[in-house]
């Protein structure tokens, strides 16, 4: 999780209300940015903490440094980026502060079993879900396809959501996703209990 210098926005009265940047609702950081701005709340009545929605990472981090957010979740490999103005960030984010590390992500590869996908570098010309734009996800995915010898110029991006990729492949939209997220996600559990993975 990360925060920033930000002033707290208030409501006007003694109460102070401070935003939660989570992701989108089919990975992990939506429930469990509202399960903590909930639990946060209630341990502080001065402080009134709501979750929300957003593309991921890179668009919180970006909005706690504007002041738009007051706090949000991110993934590590984007905090280490904006704090030395590397990748999507041109200048060091480096009034950021990371409060508490919440859980180990893991960065899951799905192609149908019928794909002739073999590895990543397989991808070529697909149709490849690259994770929601702005999103820590799709920063990874062009990591995951460097280390392949790939570019989105390979390949066909598609910039989907958790859920979006997880139907996507169910219909056969896309040939392939790269989901960064922690364990359980929906998404990722839908495309692999209801289609062949």
């Amino acid at each position: 999780m990360a925060g920033g210098v930000t002033p707290a926005r208030s409501g006007g009265g003694s109460q102070e209300f401070l935003s939660l940047g989570t992701a989108g609702t089919g990975g992990i950081y939506y429930p469990l940015g509202g399960a903590i701005a909930s639990r946060l709340s209630i341990a502080d009545a001065a402080r009134q903490y709501t979750a929300e929605v957003s593309g991921g990472s890179v668009e919180n981090v970006n909005r706690v440094a504007s002041g738009q957010m007051d706090l949000a979740m991110a993934i590590a490999s984007t905090m280490y980026q904006a704090q030395r103005g590397e990748g999507d960030f041109a200048n060091a984010l480096s009034e950021l502060r990371a409060i508490a590390p919440l859980y180990a992500n893991v960065t899951h590869i799905l192609v149908p079993a019928s794909s002739p996908a073999q590895s990543v570098s397989d991808f070529r010309g697909m149709r490849v879900s690259v994770g929601a734009a702005g999103s820590g996800t799709e920063q990874l995915a062009r990591h995951v396809l460097a280390a392949h010898g790939l570019t989105y110029e390979d390949l066909n991006p598609q910039y989907l959501s958790f859920a979006e990729s997880s139907s996507a492949l169910r219909d056969g939209a896309i040939d392939a996703a790269i989901i960064s997220v922690g364990y359980p996600a929906a998404a990722v559990l839908e495309a692999t209990t209801t289609s062949d993975m």
